[in-house]
């Protein structure tokens, strides 16, 4: 029961981790304060909050699909293929853990939007706003880590918690989406102010906090992934 109790902590603390590195990402906030302080915010950051949510499941989904063609997990009979994947998946995360500390050195008013992004900012109404937050979720960073989430989801029997997974994830990775979205929905005139320079400090600090849990998440599953091909041990025996 102990050992069982532990390994579902260490997924919860995984999943954090995992959907912190999504939360604090750059490009989906910096949107989200271009919408903020256009002329339409009122009716174009809502739907752009629900495009994210929608993406970001429809991305994990997609993830959780791919999963189920690596074998099933065995006790005490690590896979090579669930290594492999591990493995890679923690080198890609280092990487882009490393970007992102790199990037966030870089003077403020150096730090663009992709280009297709900020041409279909120009007069965005809801629909525009909501393909938007949809199509920013299928970036490489969001892929990757939804791959991360979908080990989690393959390695549990129950569906019941599987699906649990997948909604702790989707919620964790747009809060900082959806909170200010709802804000502005619910009372404009009244969050306004605030929620423009609160977005703005999260587009400047979330690079550092996704930059940091990226290698950490990183660190963990390159550890896991070595682990598994037998390059490290897993620990003494008795």
């Amino acid at each position: 029961m102990i050992e069982e109790e532990g390994g579902m902590l260490g997924s919860l603390s995984q999943l954090l981790t995992v959907g912190l590195a999504a939360a604090f990402s750059s490009v989906p906030i910096t949107v989200l304060l271009v919408i903020l302080v256009s002329p339409r915010r009122s009716v174009s950051a809502f739907p752009y909050a629900m495009g994210c949510v929608a993406g970001t499941l429809g991305v994990v989904l997609a993830a959780v699909a791919a999963a189920q063609l690596m074998p099933e997990p065995r006790p005490r009979q690590p896979s090579v293929t669930i290594a492999i994947v591990e493995f890679v998946l923690g080198a890609a995360l280092i990487g882009l853990g490393i970007r992102a500390w790199v990037r966030r050195r870089r003077p403020r008013h150096t730090r663009k939007l992709p280009n297709w992004a900020a041409t279909a900012l120009e007069g965005m109404g809801p629909f525009r706003a909501f393909v938007i937050g949809v199509i920013l979720e299928f970036r490489a960073k969001s892929i990757v880590l939804a791959l991360v989430v979908s080990l989690q989801v393959h390695a549990t029997a129950n569906r019941t918690l599987a699906i649990l997974v997948i909604v702790i994830y989707v919620v964790i990775s747009t809060v900082t989406i959806t909170i200010p979205a709802l804000a502005m929905l619910m009372a404009p005139q009244r969050t306004e102010p605030w929620l423009t320079a609160a977005t703005a400090r999260l587009a400047t600090a979330g690079p550092v906090i996704s930059a940091a849990a990226l290698c950490l998440l990183g660190l963990g599953l390159l550890g896991l992934g070595l682990v598994g091909l037998g390059v490290v041990g897993a620990g003494v025996s008795n």
